[in-house]
């Protein structure tokens, strides 16, 4: 079980989603899955997850979506070529 401070300083029961699934109520976005405190997958696993890669390493993933990009443009892959 986990717990937040409640209103009235008490301590109060976090309600898990039907999916697993942990939301901040005061982080907005912040969210987890119960099993994977069990499972604790790679980082990079976490960043390559929707639920986590907005959160976890945002720096790692912001470079490689520009290097993707690069790469893009340099072999006439992105969204704007002809072939």
């Amino acid at each position: 079980m986990f717990y937040r401070m409640g209103k009235k300083g008490r301590c109060a029961k976090i309600k898990i989603s039907a999916d697993g699934l942990i939301r901040s109520e005061v982080l907005g976005g912040f969210q987890f899955r119960i099993s994977d405190l069990c499972r604790q997958p790679c980082l990079r696993e976490l960043t390559e997850d929707m639920l986590y890669k907005h959160y976890v390493m945002t720096e790692y993933n912001i470079r490689l979506s520009r290097r993707g990009r690069a790469g893009e443009a340099q072999n006439g892959t992105g969204a704007g070529s002809l072939g």
